[in-house]
């Protein structure tokens, strides 16, 4: 059975893929790692909280095509299937699929406790496949590509804190305007 979205589902699922296009611009890179440093992640995070599962993991999975087919979406205006079998491509892929498992932590009634476990394990998620690919591709060892991975960290679990706040407060406040996603 084919889904079908509204005019309002597709506008706001451009929206989220567009915002998280924009903070990949926003690249430092860090001289001892081939990946930079990236607020994307808070986009990410953003787009499950507010859109939901279906329309959060829809909103990153276009943004990943899009990038794949060679548009300059991913970090310092790259594109291309490059980026995605690249270094940080394991990143890249996970973002669909921690897109839907925040979407689930916001559509579902669940402890602040419950929620954390859950938002975290989001985070487990991309650095799991972005770790393993990042391993395959520079020929590191897994413990050595984990340990270049370890200073990021701390600021993208600040990253996914401001996006919980923000991004239940923009949630109730579209819901309350009336605004159903």
């Amino acid at each position: 059975m084919k889904e079908k979205y509204s005019l309002k589902e597709i506008c706001i699922t451009s929206i989220f893929t567009a915002i998280t296009a924009v903070l990949s611009q926003i690249a430092i890179p860090i001289p001892f790692s081939p990946i930079p440093f990236a607020p994307q992640i808070f986009a990410i995070y953003l787009s499950g909280i507010i859109l939901g599962k279906k329309l959060g993991c829809l909103s990153q999975m276009i943004y990943v095509v899009l990038g794949g087919m060679g548009l300059p979406v991913f970090s310092n205006f790259s594109g291309g299937m490059q980026s995605i079998l690249g270094p940080t491509g394991g990143f890249i892929i996970s973002f669909p699929i921690i897109a839907y498992i925040i979407g689930y932590v916001s559509e579902n009634n669940k402890s602040i406790w419950m929620k954390s476990v859950i938002l975290s394990f989001a985070l487990f998620v991309s650095y799991s496949m972005g770790i393993i690919q990042l391993s395959i591709v520079t020929k590191m060892s897994i413990q050595k590509s984990t340990f270049l991975m370890l200073p990021y960290i701390p600021l993208d679990i600040v990253k996914i804190i401001l996006a919980y706040g923000i991004g239940t407060k923009v949630k109730k406040r579209l819901m309350k305007a009336g605004f159903e996603i």
